[in-house]
């Protein structure tokens, strides 16, 4: 593969990775979702480490996969049979960065479920590249893995605000119908409660 044919694919691969992160970054800071500052999570980070160690994931990532397709003409030249390597680790990429999008917005809008399968999935498809990328160089393996080990940072995080979220809910649900018990039995509540 020619030398600026390689330049310009690490590029493509930045901009593919950093442009879209970028732009939901700045509509999604920690700062602003809602209730970041609530959030009671173990090594609850603060929110400008967002801004710092994402890009760095980012562009950790894109050279990962970019020293497996620089060797696609080795790989695929003098084995056909590669093809379908290179495609796959292409597209798992390429899904793997659309969840990370994803997962964005489903988090900072407290959608703390549905960040939380989409997180799984993310860790799913970040095993599956990690072997296909220690097939081809032990390199790119090495720069996918602090990507997986903040994937593991961001589930504790992310099952932490769910089970907060979870007893918060249910803790407000209690209380909403000691609330309405008030309002029916004034005496009788307030006897229940000096009991219990």
């Amino acid at each position: 593969m020619k030398t600026g044919y390689q330049i310009l694919l690490l590029v493509s691969l930045l901009i593919l990775t950093l442009l879209p992160s970028s732009l939901l970054g700045a509509k999604y800071k920690p700062s602003r979702v809602k209730n970041y500052k609530k959030i009671k999570a173990p090594f609850s980070p603060p929110s400008i480490t967002f801004a710092v160690v994402w890009p760095i994931l980012y562009v950790l990532t894109s050279v990962a996969v970019w020293l497996v397709l620089r060797r696609a003409d080795q790989m695929v030249g003098g084995h056909p049979n590669q093809l379908p390597f290179l495609i796959g680790t292409i597209l798992l990429f390429v899904f793997q960065l659309a969840l990370n999008f994803a997962w964005i917005p489903a988090f900072s809008k407290g959608k703390y479920m549905d960040s939380l399968w989409i997180l799984l999935g993310l860790l799913l498809l970040g095993l599956l590249l990690l072997v296909l990328l220690l097939k081809t160089s032990t390199v790119a393996a090495l720069l996918w893995s602090p990507y997986l080990i903040w994937l593991l940072f961001a589930l504790q995080l992310n099952i932490s605000v769910v089970v907060n979220k979870h007893a918060q809910d249910a803790l407000l649900e209690e209380g909403q119908q000691k609330l309405e018990d008030l309002k029916d039995d004034p005496v009788g509540t307030v006897k229940n409660l000096l009991r219990g």
